[in-house]
């Protein structure tokens, strides 16, 4: 898999790059109660993100699908997802859709604060100035936001089909194949989801690096899930 990744990124520039196409933004995060910071942020941190062209057109397709509203006549109403929500203003660029890629495969799995938490690990980590990194409660109420388009990517439906593929594969002792059994829909925490992301996004930059070695037991389903 080819993928380009930026280098690590500085918040003051994303601080002047809102002050000039920020307007968009800041309706957006009006809109939907969250900060503008957390939003600008996300799209910068999905830039280093190594996520393969197939999962960003089903995050596009998905979000394509919602784009309408269905009118209810008899309620004089309309019922679907906001037009120009934070969703939709993340998947203006190809850096927001990985985000949007990581945040599906997040929030699928974990509550939104654990989640929001890794995030603020990996975010502060890939930015070289931390001055106006968003903190895990905003991430957490833009994660909340994305929660439900998101959850129809799919995604613990992918880690289900390879829990079956891990009970049917062969070189695995009863004993470990019990405990997939049992056990294999289990996630990482969010020291772990950080460390992951951090090691793909590592090999990606390296350039030359040709795989990576990740090790799990439990999680094996979610991590196969993720990586393919």
């Amino acid at each position: 898999m080819n993928v380009s990744l930026a280098l690590p990124w500085t918040l003051d520039q994303t601080i002047d790059h809102f002050l000039k196409v920020g307007t968009d933004v800041l309706l957006t995060a009006t809109r939907d109660n969250v900060q503008p910071i957390a939003i600008l942020a996300c799209e910068k941190f999905g830039a280093t993100l190594a996520i393969c062209p197939t999962t960003r057109s089903k995050i596009e397709q998905l979000l394509h699908s919602q784009s309408g509203n269905v009118v209810v006549s008899f309620l004089k109403t309309k019922i679907g997802y906001p037009k120009g929500d934070s969703a939709t203003q993340l998947a203006k660029t190809l850096a927001g859709v990985n985000f949007l890629a990581l945040a599906a495969a997040l929030v699928s799995t974990t509550d939104t604060f654990e989640a929001g938490t890794a995030l603020e690990n990996m975010i502060a980590a890939s930015a070289i100035d931390k001055t106006f990194a968003p903190t895990a409660h905003h991430l957490k109420d833009l994660l909340n936001v994305l929660e439900p388009r998101l959850n129809r990517a799919g995604f613990m439906d992918e880690v289900l089909n390879w829990k079956a593929w891990w009970l049917g594969s062969n070189g695995f002792s009863e004993s470990e194949r019990a405990h997939i059994h049992q056990y294999g829909e289990a996630f990482p925490s969010s020291n772990g989801l950080e460390k992951i992301v951090m090691a793909l996004r590592a090999a990606c930059r390296i350039g030359q690096a040709t795989s990576v070695t990740l090790t799990a037991r439990s999680a094996a389903p979610w991590l196969t899930a993720f990586v393919i």
